[in-house]
């Protein structure tokens, strides 16, 4: 939903964000962040506050952390995959079936069980495309979201540069 109204739209606020304007707003109900696995995760590790940053022992401590979320990465990542792909697989299995009762319907020259045969068929490839197309579009969202995170991380870091370009200046009064 957005909103465009005289009301709403005259003045939006300011941000640390990009240039610091707020274009436009945008409401969501609450279902679209509703899912069933995590896309982010923040971390502070036991230890490291105390030490050097960048120093040997930080980087060692950080690097044995990252080294065990990469592991539970992959497998979760593995078991999301499962979750995807399996009920595919037997969707695609029990389409692989209608196929082969639709042969025999055509085999037996029936015309009543191939028209019957024929719109299992239909109906389960329609099922199937449409779950292969929520998936897909499931996925692509998820890709530009992270998008979208990485061009704001990285026009926060361009505007901290430019706030550490500015060099201190002596004004003089006349």
């Amino acid at each position: 939903l957005y909103i465009n109204s005289p009301d709403t739209t005259s003045n939006r606020g300011n941000t640390s964000i990009g240039i610091g304007i707020i274009n436009y707003y945008t409401f969501v109900n609450p279902e679209a962040f509703d899912q069933d696995y995590y896309t982010s995760i923040y971390v502070t590790v036991e230890g490291a506050k105390e030490q050097v940053t960048s120093s040997e022992n930080y980087n060692e401590t950080i690097d044995r952390v990252i080294k065990n979320i990469e592991l539970i990465q992959k497998e979760g990542e593995g078991r999301r995959e499962d979750e995807i792909k399996t009920p595919l697989y037997e969707e695609v299995e029990e389409a692989e079936d209608l196929i082969k009762d639709l042969k025999k319907a055509l085999e037996k020259g029936d015309i009543e069980e191939i028209k019957e045969e024929k719109e299992k068929l239909q109906e389960k490839a329609m099922a199937l495309a449409t779950k292969v197309y929520e998936q897909a579009a499931k996925e692509r969202q998820q890709e530009e979201n992270e998008d979208e995170k990485e061009d704001d991380k990285k026009e926060t870091k361009k505007s901290k540069k430019k706030d550490d370009d500015v060099k201190e200046a002596d004004i003089e009064e006349e």
